[in-house]
């Protein structure tokens, strides 16, 4: 169960203050993931995805979800966050910051085809072109480090031969 923090119809009607998304009418625990607490929520107007985040901070944020806002602008098929009456992307729920995305179609595969491939490759490039004017910059979270530490974290786990093997690599 990826459900980490629970919300309540009653304090999500709250806290969609401010969204133009319509009333709520329905709201699902999605189990699947492993960082975030996802539900469905339906409304009015359409489906959407409610995402509270379990570690990355407020400050992280501007960079994630102005991504996700500028691909979706674009016309690519992402889940773009609805904008509050005031402009902002998330506002805090359950003291965690949150944000409503839109719903994309569609599931999740497990074993893509080769035409379905073709299709990632493709989304990725368009991808890339759309970027191209995206002012945000965010350093990279596994840079070197995070590499270190999470190197003196195995340290104690690995056989003699993979430590040596990894210590190299990072050296």
């Amino acid at each position: 169960m990826a459900v980490f923090t629970k919300v309540n119809k009653a304090e999500l009607q709250g806290w969609m203050q401010g969204l133009a998304c319509g009333e709520l009418v329905a709201l699902e625990e999605i189990s699947s993931g492993i960082e975030n607490t996802n539900y469905f929520v339906t409304t009015t107007k359409a489906r959407y995805v409610l995402t509270l985040f379990e570690k990355l901070t407020a400050s992280d944020l501007p960079f994630y979800l102005g991504l996700m806002q500028h691909l979706a602008c674009k016309g690519l098929p992402v889940p773009g966050p609805v904008a509050f009456a005031d402009g902002s992307l998330f506002k805090l729920l359950e003291n965690k910051p949150a944000t409503l995305v839109n719903c994309l179609q569609g599931q999740s595969v497990a074993e893509p085809t080769p035409q379905q491939c073709r299709q990632i490759g493709s989304f990725a490039a368009r991808a890339h072109l759309a970027v191209r004017d995206f002012a945000g910059t965010v350093p990279n979270p596994r840079n070197l480090g995070w590499i270190t530490e999470a190197t003196h974290e195995l340290r104690p786990h690995l056989p003699a031969k993979e430590l040596a093997l990894l210590t190299q690599e990072v050296a």
